[in-house]
């Protein structure tokens, strides 16, 4: 664009959308003029509301000023209030912030509405535009195509009189931006499909002055008219492929019932706070994530987890903003509001993995960078070399036109962004998210899936199972154990701190805490009488298991000793219990032809044995992230392609140095998980439908660049030789873009939807 303060630009054809990084918030307001300028559009707010006391001219001129602000229009005053209408840049600015930035200058929104303004381009639009011009086309044909009318002057001036409309309201979106392009010395296929239009109907519009016996209105016509509806075929299959990023979103209510003063207030949703006390009756879509407090319902939550049937809430439970809730009635405590709920977190990662592109598509970016000035350039020789042949100028023009509507860059733009927009639909029902869309190429070469254990294979539930006091009582050590845990949310740190309050045990207030990662924590706590008035330092380590009573040797425990003042005073024994399916998806991915191995901090013994009865290929055991990471690192020395799945935190190094890191990660991790892949936790079970529909995925990116490109290698000869009539490459140009969208849908077999 040529907007100085812009770092990188992100373009994705699949969704119609750009991702624009800039240096500060002052070059947003070149923006929007630099955007339409280029023949594009900004997704854009329109907030109107009332507000007491009137909006000062200073204020106005300040709130116009206001990052992500497009315009502000004030209407005259009336009685006690004035309406103001504000539209504002969706992805810079919510209206919530400015009701807050009025607010913070003494104004009073009386009421606001959140309006969606007009698209301009809607598919249905389109398609009725381009039937009436399809109409038009044959009518045209009808008065040129006859012997008997070739000379009939009434014929001909109302073939042109049809044609001319017929190119002017259809062709105008054509028209438009091309000449935009050109304006920043760029060509595009809009530029490919005017000039081809063009050239019709302006040498029809000649022949028709001079008295040429063949006109050429209908080529005209008919090339825009079938273009047209091919992009608008284009545009629904498009639709289709990325209804799940819009549903997504959708999902969210609008406004929220909060109990406030124990009064029932319906409000917008912006207006809900962290904290708030929302209703959620039968048939409602829960407004935000949050904690039941009261009640119970049966709750529908398939589009955000994928969960098929429909789950009991109770007090003490968790919901997520867009599910629905089938029967009950719910009282829930906001957690999370707004931007950072799990379906906006979800609708953020969509896009952000969108917005990416593969390896497979830089190349055909590279090559559709030259394709357009190339057909161009190929399009003017083609004219000159058959005039020079002696053909005349009409059937010269024919061939020139015919290579240029025939050349379809737009199929190899599509190619890889559309699959990419599928497979997120697709692994978004299966609770899958993509972070980095290269995963999908990957998956074709993975060879070996390294598993974490704990929270992985198994459910991460964790249960103390026995404690042994060396010094102290069992009491103390679980004690000084919860009390170090006191704010981790490693399930060892939950399931340690509920055996805790399971005892009635009171827990010490730690002043710091320190966490290494995949070894423990160490805690220090305030002075203590027994201590004569010194500090205490507690650790809670894992352990290889020296030192442990004789009975625990043997049982597949998780030990971690406690450990005081630099001496050891206990030990902690936990259990896990294995995930549901978890041997079936180990089964299943052997059964692909991978080989599975097993990364795991638990004692050798322990790691022995779950492997043996999961037929695991092999394990590690107490093994630190960093060790996780160079086993990760020895077997793709060993020439293997390796798909790491673990904890999104504490596997963070692991998860980078595999070809593939999937972390399992819950919806309070999802903003922080570092991987190419995130799966919630219940829905391990669908690790092995990722990698088919990954290797599915690639598969069709082949089959769409393969297509593209021979599609364009088999065409444009054929055109340049004449062999093509410029009405047949119009179809035959719109059918490869549907086609590659079509082709794409097809990813819909791959998981059984």
């Amino acid at each position: 664009m040529g907007v100085e303060g812009v770092e990188e630009v992100h373009v994705n054809l699949a969704t119609e959308r750009a991702f624009v990084t800039v240096r500060d918030l002052a070059v947003l307001k070149r923006l929007p003029n630099a955007i339409s300028s280029a023949g594009y559009r900004l997704a854009e707010g329109v907030l109107v509301f009332r507000l007491r006391p009137p909006l000062t001219e200073t204020d106005r001129c300040d709130l116009e000023n206001l990052a992500g602000v497009v315009n502000v229009a004030a209407e005259a005053p009336s009685v006690g209030f004035q309406e103001v209408r504000v539209v504002f840049l969706e992805g810079v600015l919510r209206s919530q912030r400015l009701i807050q930035w009025l607010a913070d200058r003494g104004y009073e929104v009386i009421s606001s509405e959140e309006r969606a303004p007009q698209e301009k381009e809607e598919p249905v639009r389109v398609w009725v535009v381009s039937w009436l011009g399809l109409v038009g086309s044959l009518i045209v044909i009808g008065l040129t195509m006859p012997p008997g009318l070739h000379h009939n002057a009434a014929a001909r001036w109302a073939a042109w009189l049809i044609a001319t409309a017929v190119v002017a309201i259809v062709g105008k979106p054509f028209f438009v931006r091309a000449f935009r392009s050109a304006l920043r010395r760029q060509a595009t296929m809009d530029t490919l499909v005017s000039i081809g239009g063009l050239s019709a109907y302006l040498y029809s519009v000649w022949g028709l002055v001079a008295g040429e016996p063949h006109l050429y209105f209908d080529t005209a016509t008919f090339i825009l008219s079938a273009i047209s509806l091919g992009k608008s075929l284009e545009m629904r299959s498009r639709l289709m492929a990325t209804s799940a990023l819009r549903g997504v979103v959708a999902l969210v209510p609008p406004r929220a019932t909060v109990l406030r003063a124990g009064k029932e207030e319906q409000v917008p949703l912006d207006d809900v706070e962290v904290g708030e006390k929302v209703m959620v009756r039968a048939g409602e879509r829960i407004p935000v994530d949050g904690v039941v407090v009261s009640g119970s319902a049966i709750v529908e939550e398939s589009l955000l987890t994928g969960e098929s049937e429909p789950v009991s809430k109770r007090k003490g439970d968790e919901v997520l903003s867009g599910a629905l809730c089938t029967d009950g009635f719910l009282i829930v405590e906001s957690l999370r509001v707004g931007e950072s709920t799990f379906v906006h977190q979800i609708r953020q990662m969509m896009e952000q993995a969108q917005a990416a592109k593969p390896g497979i598509q830089r190349i055909a970016d590279r090559a559709a960078g030259i394709f357009v000035p190339a057909v161009l350039f190929l399009a003017v020789t083609v004219f000159l070399v058959w005039v020079w042949v002696g053909a005349d100028v009409s059937r010269a023009l024919m061939a020139a036109v015919s290579v240029l509507v025939i050349s379809c860059p737009c199929a190899m733009g599509l190619a890889t962004p559309i699959v990419v927009a599928v497979a997120q639909a697709m692994l978004s029902r299966l609770g899958i998210y993509l972070q980095n869309p290269e995963a999908l190429e990957k998956t074709r070469n993975v060879t070996a899936v390294v598993l974490d254990k704990t929270g992985t294979v198994t459910s991460g539930a964790l249960k103390v199972q026995a404690v042994y006091a060396i010094a102290g009582t069992d009491d103390e050590v679980l004690l000084y154990a919860a009390s170090a845990e006191y704010g981790s949310h490693h399930p060892v740190a939950e399931a340690v701190r509920e055996a805790a309050r399971e005892k009635g045990l009171n827990l010490l207030q730690p002043q710091s805490v320190v966490t290494e990662i995949g070894t423990g924590v160490t805690a220090i706590f305030g002075e203590e009488e027994g201590n004569g008035g010194k500090s205490v330092r507690v650790a809670v380590e894992k352990t290889d298991g020296g030192g442990i009573p004789e009975e625990w040797k043997g049982k597949p425990w998780s030990v971690s000793r406690v450990v005081r003042d630099g001496q050891v005073i206990g030990f902690l024994a936990l259990s896990d219990h294995l995930r549901e399916k978890g041997k079936e998806t180990v089964e299943q991915l052997k059964k692909m032809g991978l080989r599975v191995y097993l990364a795991t901090g638990d004692r050798q013994e322990v790691a022995e044995g779950f492997a043996r009865e999961l037929e695991f290929d092999g394990c590690i055991a107490q093994a630190s992230p960093a060790r996780k990471a160079r086993f990760v690192q020895d077997l793709q020395e060993r020439g293997q392609n390796v798909m790491m799945v673990g904890d999104g935190v504490n596997d963070a190094v692991a998860l980078a140095q595999a070809d593939i890191g999937i972390a399992l990660s819950t919806v309070a991790q999802l903003a922080s998980a570092s991987a190419d892949v995130l799966i919630l936790p219940e829905r391990f079970a669908s690790l092995p439908r990722f990698i088919v529909l990954g290797r599915r995925a690639y598969r069709i990116m082949l089959q769409n660049l393969f297509w593209a490109f021979i599609y364009n290698a088999l065409a444009i000869p054929m055109a340049c030789f004449g062999k093509l009539n410029p009405m047949m490459a119009a179809v035959a140009m719109s059918f490869s873009s549907v086609s590659v969208v079509l082709n794409a849908l097809r990813l819909k077999k791959a998981v059984g939807q």
